[in-house]
């Protein structure tokens, strides 16, 4: 099973539909509905901003109670301004602070859990997690 984040454009929906392709399982989390992603038996949708931790909660609860496992992690959210840093606001500021790092956070922390379910990590913003050999899975969400 793959969880995305980011799912909603872009990267992250061409994840899910590759993903989708090769015969995953995926929970994907856009930020809203979108056109191009309709659920499935195969594609569970979270819809949500994934840096408030109810929606990664939901996402990996959407994910265990579907599929039964994750074994992929896309971290594919992420959002950037095109201005100078001298004209960016506390609220730019925390948007970008709450997507790309309690983002982050609050979708790859669980990943820790017991033993049983611990994945390997890749560092970065944008990483790609894999858990069990043999085990199929994903995850993504996208502003």
């Amino acid at each position: 099973m793959q969880n995305n984040t980011g799912a909603g454009g872009g990267i992250g929906s061409g994840l899910v539909e590759a993903f989708l392709k090769e015969g995953y399982n995926v929970v994907g989390t856009p930020l809203t509905a979108t056109q191009t992603l309709t659920a499935s038996p195969s594609l569970a949708l979270v819809y949500g901003d994934i840096g408030h931790q109810e929606t990664a909660a939901k996402s990996v609860e959407a994910a265990i109670t579907q599929f039964g496992t994750i074994d992929v992690l896309v971290n594919n959210a992420g959002i950037f301004f095109v201005k100078p840093f001298t004209e960016f606001t506390t609220k730019d500021l925390n948007a970008l602070v709450s997507t790309n790092l309690f983002g982050f956070l609050y979708i790859t922390q669980p990943q820790y859990g017991d033993a049983s379910t611990r994945s390997r990590v890749c560092k970065g913003r944008h990483s790609l997690q894999r858990r069990r050999a043999g085990r199929r899975g994903y995850t993504a969400a996208s502003e």
